[in-house]
């Protein structure tokens, strides 16, 4: 395909002179020493590089085979001299078409497009973000790829994603990675209320997890990525919630950042075909490094990595009324359902067959209300055909989400049942966070 007319990712601005550039690394044996040379190239105000030393020295407490300076740092410096050449023997696929010209396309807003990437041109594109030789985008509806934050920080648990992503750098040295990763943007036509009130779908059983349990115990499930409207969340600024833990554990998942603006208000970003690399303990500002994971996700024929990653963004409710009156109101029911039927429509078999791990999406820092939204999730993946496990996580509703989804099953009651009554619940003055499962209950007992 001819490059003219696609809009692109902001990759070095010479890839041959990026290569003489880079060879300075070869020399480097200190974080001081990698200060340096990057100031070379890249003139961004820089602090002292304190959370990557951090990082370092946390890494090597951890591994005693593990050596920055004398096998990471070069691995990833001539992964990123690289990125000329896997350019153009592996070129980006936009839409089943390839890419030359020696770019990475950017996936348009509710284009409903696709872009593969080869892992080895992937793992090329994440070692020039990690030595920030990206020309920054100043498309402001991007988020930013730069790792300086990261660089600088002095906060414990940002200090944990960088060993995350540095682990990844170690554990693909020398190594050729099989497999593509596909990055898509899931654009769907809204439905209105006359539309999903009148689903005679039936709402499909749900298996549920116990508390504390997170997605990755079950690696061969579809994940819901709960994300930022800006793909990535904080991830390399500042957030350790469950968006930005993903993608430190899975720093494959960053080079959705490299090419997704915003996410608009009916579309939904997935991604295929990438690995986690590490564990990790806690969450927030407790979250650690939990060391090494061997990803046991099962792989193709042609060493595809069977994972999906389904990234929705939730309605932010922290600077506006989020009061459960306002969260049952028609335009926000409607944008949320919408926005998860772009998340869970399949684009294969593979996917319809697949289970969607999910939890409190939405909730905690967006002030979502729980049950409102594990309802609404369900509705959505029964209207696509797929079943849920649902991951409460540190809530109590479990139990009784369980009790009450086992008793709709057996009386057969389909998504426009269960939405018409959400779509009342906003006339109930005696209505509250705690008792919409119960209101559910009671008006279709009746």
């Amino acid at each position: 395909m001819n490059s003219n007319n696609i809009n692109i990712a902001g990759l070095p601005a010479d890839l041959t002179n990026n290569k003489f550039i880079l060879n300075n690394y070869y020399n480097v044996k200190n974080v001081k020493s990698f200060y340096e040379v990057m100031n070379t190239y890249n003139d961004e105000k820089k602090k002292s590089f304190c959370g990557l030393e951090s990082a370092i020295i946390n890494l090597t407490q951890y591994n005693n085979n593990f050596n920055f300076f004398d096998n990471v740092l070069p691995s990833i410096v001539y992964r990123a001299q690289n990125l000329e050449l896997n350019l153009i023997s592996t070129p980006p696929i936009l839409n089943g078409i390839p890419i030359y010209g020696g770019i990475i396309p950017l996936l348009d807003l509710n284009s409903n497009s696709e872009l593969i990437i080869s892992r080895n041109l992937g793992a090329s594109l994440l070692a020039n973000m990690f030595l920030c030789t990206m020309i920054p985008n100043m498309n402001r509806y991007m988020n930013s790829i730069s790792f300086l934050k990261l660089f600088q920080t002095r906060h414990n648990q940002e200090i944990a994603k960088l060993q995350m992503i540095i682990h990844y750098f170690y554990r693909i040295c020398n190594k050729d990675l099989l497999g593509d990763i596909c990055i898509r943007r899931s654009y769907v036509n809204s439905m209105n209320n006359y539309n999903w009130t009148n689903s005679n779908k039936p709402l499909l059983p749900l298996s549920f997890a116990e508390k504390m349990i997170g997605f990755e115990q079950e690696p061969h499930f579809a994940h819901v990525d709960f994300a930022n409207t800006y793909i990535g969340g904080g991830v390399l600024s500042g957030g350790c919630v469950q968006e930005e833990i993903r993608f430190a554990i899975c720093p494959e998942l960053l080079l959705s950042m490299l090419v997704c603006s915003r996410i608009g208000d009916f579309e939904a970003i997935q991604i295929c075909g990438t690995e986690q690399f590490s564990n990790y303990i806690g969450y927030g500002f407790n979250l650690k490094f939990g060391g090494d994971y061997v990803d046991q996700t099962l792989r193709d024929k042609y060493g595809n990595i069977l994972s999906e990653v389904i990234a929705i963004d939730a309605l932010d409710f922290r600077n506006d009324n989020s009061s459960i009156y306002n969260q049952l109101s028609e335009n926000n029911l409607l944008r949320e359902l919408n926005k998860l039927y772009a998340g869970f429509m399949p684009y294969n078999n593979l996917q319809q067959q697949r289970t969607i791990a999910t939890g409190n999406w939405g909730c905690g820092v967006f002030l979502g209300c729980v049950q409102l939204k594990a309802l609404l999730q369900w509705a959505v993946a029964s209207q696509c055909n797929r079943k849920i496990k649902y991951f409460p996580y540190e809530q109590n509703m479990g139990p009784l989400f369980e009790s009450l989804s086992i008793w709709i099953v057996h009386r057969k009651v389909s998504v426009g049942e269960l939405l018409s009554v959400l779509f009342k619940l906003k006339h109930d003055e005696t209505i509250n966070e705690d008792k919409i499962f119960m209101k559910v209950y009671r008006t279709l007992k009746n």
